[in-house]
């Protein structure tokens, strides 16, 4: 089985790698830079999904695998507090799709209103944190919780969130 990703970031590719091994471990990994579709920092629920399957359908349509993941991170606000969290989309051959969104985890409003004027969270992380690729490794989840739970870890629930319809496809046809 093969299984393309929709990012050459190497903290994205090694969470779904890992995650999606625990179900399938005979499965290999390609990461491929494609495009979300959507704005470098996308807000809101809409426009991170949105991000997610963009890049998961770009895959499809490069085919040679059996299956396409798109992952995307943004930002939503809730009850007045900017949250961050991340969306994964799988899909096969057919198109069938499963969804899985992230923990969501509080920003501070500082780092929030950087974000909103224009900045990329990577680069926001990069200047708060002193961490030059903080985004390959650990991501700003990782420096807020002193890296006892990482953007990789974040990333991992969405995945087995995401391959549910595959894993149970009497339940979801």
């Amino acid at each position: 089985m093969h299984v393309l990703i929709g990012s050459k970031n190497p903290a994205k590719v090694r969470a779904i790698s890992e995650a999606f091994l625990a179900h399938f471990p005979d499965a290999t990994f390609q990461g491929l830079s494609v495009s979300s579709g959507v704005s470098d920092q996308p807000i809101g629920d809409h426009e991170t999904l949105s991000g997610a399957r963009n890049r998961a359908k770009s895959l499809v349509k490069q085919g040679g695998a059996d299956y396409y993941i798109g992952n995307e991170a943004g930002l939503t606000q809730k009850d007045g507090m900017w949250l961050v969290f991340g969306v994964t989309v799988i899909l096969d051959n057919q198109e069938n799709e499963g969804v899985g969104f992230t923990a969501h985890y509080p920003l501070a409003d500082s780092i929030a209103q950087q974000i909103l004027a224009g900045e990329e969270m990577h680069k926001v992380a990069i200047r708060e944190s002193g961490i030059d690729k903080i985004h390959e490794d650990g991501g700003i989840l990782g420096y807020f919780t002193n890296r006892h739970y990482t953007r990789e870890k974040l990333i991992d629930g969405s995945v087995h969130a995401a391959l549910i319809p595959f894993l149970n496809p009497k339940l979801y046809q």
